[in-house]
């Protein structure tokens, strides 16, 4: 496995942090979530999969937005931008934080949720949905998301 320079783990740590603070909060389920992950030396990855068995995005954010999210999609994609169902506190930023590291060092990420899935450049900088969402075809329970580090940028 190889070392993270102290910078960049932090960093993460703290983004992971709070995907993992919000799972806590708005799954809505008692029953644990679950974290893996693996590592591929041959292609220089690291996958890490972090799932649970809750509500899924949805309905917490319609909750707080109504007007603006009708879709599971929807919610994907405002959580990916930056945006908190927190009304006064400091929020969101674990995802679009995520995402900007791993679309700028060659990694990827795929979020499933509801009746949606969506995915970000993968290691191989091809889209698996080149419209962004795709339709699932079976409603998912709770939310996976799937993270795909280049271990040459986790070293710098």
């Amino acid at each position: 496995m190889p070392h993270f320079s102290d910078n960049i783990k932090e960093k993460l740590i703290d983004d992971l942090t709070e995907v993992y603070a919000n799972i806590d909060k708005h799954a809505e389920t008692e029953l644990p979530f679950f974290v893996c992950g693996q590592y591929y030396p041959v292609k220089g990855m690291i996958h890490f999969t972090i799932s649970d068995l809750g509500v899924g995005f949805f309905k917490k954010i319609n909750e707080r937005q109504p007007d603006k999210i009708h879709s599971c999609g929807d919610a994907i994609l405002w959580a990916i931008a930056g945006n908190s169902t927190k009304p006064d506190a400091l929020g969101g930023s674990g995802l679009k934080n995520l995402h900007n590291y791993l679309d700028e060092n060659q990694g990827g990420l795929q979020i499933y949720t509801g009746n949606a899935g969506w995915c970000s450049r993968t290691s191989k900088t091809s889209l698996i949905f080149p419209q962004g969402i795709t339709d699932l075809r079976n409603n998912y329970i709770g939310a996976t998301i799937n993270l795909e580090f280049n271990k040459k940028t986790l070293l710098s």
